[in-house]
């Protein structure tokens, strides 16, 4: 899952970074354009073609950034979905163990992946015999199981707000707003916002994810537009689904954590002895292995995200760090992790005692 996150950050930073050279530019051409003292007759022809020559770049500067936005979201929500089925299709011990509406849909997804495989259009990973043997592969009581992820997302375009919200359902993944709020991605950028909607987040949603889906559109298919953004306001735009994006891998790997609380034997580590600036989980344990990369749960007892998932980022012992920590006795024992901790919360590590 965290490899779509990673290949979705770096375009939107490098097409970030183009659009503040581009909004700099046309400032200091304003400038430039405003300055009143007599110039050269050169210097004012070049300015003159360069005022020229702005408007249409401005216009392929926006059509350039709504494209690569649309296709970075498009192909993030497809990549983190099919990731995280195939996460859960490892952990589980069956394919009865899986969430239900996985289990739900798998059967008429995949059986519709069969017909579109068959065409000259198909442009996916599997062939038709892949996804038949895949699909009765999970009819048997057996652990070697593989679910279609790719059925869940390949049919997946025009990735709207409602789009979005069926496609998570599909997965189990439910109401998911509130649990997007309190994530560490994007809770501070939208308790940063000047203006809250009265019609809620999906109103936000809407506002961009929707409009940038209708002026992909109206590229795509030669409609001319009717408004063109500007850099800056593209830059809104890029911040917006930055956040939205990193959020929603929270909600996502949150609940991949949850899955493997029930189906990965845990170690229980307990309530911790304090919590230091909510990243630091300072335990006392006996008989764990601990290493740092490691997956690190939290059972929150919050019923938007009942359980945090994150991983090990440090060990230290004796307030001496090390990579790889097992005590026979009691020892106590600070772990930095990447989710925001809390006293309250009981936590656990995959790994095993010795």
């Amino acid at each position: 899952m965290n490899t779509s996150l990673l290949s979705f950050n770096e375009g939107v930073i490098a097409l970030e970074r183009f659009l503040q050279q581009s909004q700099e530019e046309f400032e200091q051409l304003e400038i430039i354009s405003g300055y009143q003292a007599i110039k050269p007759a050169k210097v004012s022809a070049y300015i003159r073609t360069q005022r020229e020559l702005a408007t249409s770049r401005r216009i392929h500067i926006y059509k350039s950034a709504v494209i690569t936005l649309y296709g970075l979201l498009e192909v993030y929500i497809k990549g983190l979905v099919s990731n995280y089925i195939q996460h859960l299709n490892s952990v589980s011990p069956n394919f009865e163990s899986l969430p239900e509406s996985i289990k739900n849909n798998h059967t008429s997804l995949s059986l519709e992946l069969i017909k579109l495989a068959e065409e000259d259009s198909y442009h996916g990973s599997m062939t038709s015999a892949q996804i038949i043997g895949n699909l009765f592969s999970c009819h048997f009581p057996d652990k070697n199981f593989k679910v279609n992820s790719e059925a869940f997302v390949y049919k997946i375009q025009n990735v709207r707000t409602n789009r979005i919200t069926e496609l998570l359902k599909k997965i189990s993944i439910n109401n998911y707003e509130q649990a997007l709020i309190e994530t560490t991605g994007f809770g501070p950028y939208y308790r940063a916002l000047p203006v809250h909607s009265p019609n809620g987040i999906s109103a936000l949603f809407r506002e961009n994810i929707d409009d940038l889906v209708t002026r992909r559109n109206e590229i795509s298919h030669g409609v001319e537009a009717t408004e063109i953004l500007s850099p800056a306001i593209l830059l809104t735009k890029a911040a917006f689904l930055k956040a939205f994006c990193n959020g929603l891998y929270e909600v996502v790997n949150n609940n991949a954590g949850e899955f493997e609380l029930a189906y990965s034997q845990p170690k229980k580590l307990g309530k911790p002895i304090k919590v230091i600036n909510n990243s630091i989980v300072c335990l006392n344990v006996r008989a764990v292995r601990l290493k740092v990369g490691e997956v690190f749960l939290a059972e929150t007892e919050l019923s938007y995200s009942p359980v945090q998932r994150g991983k090990i980022e440090e060990i230290q012992v004796d307030n001496q760090p090390c990579s790889d920590f097992y005590s026979r006795k009691q020892q106590d024992v600070a772990i930095r992790t990447n989710f925001k901790a809390k006293e309250r919360y009981t936590y656990y590590v995959i790994s095993k005692a010795f």
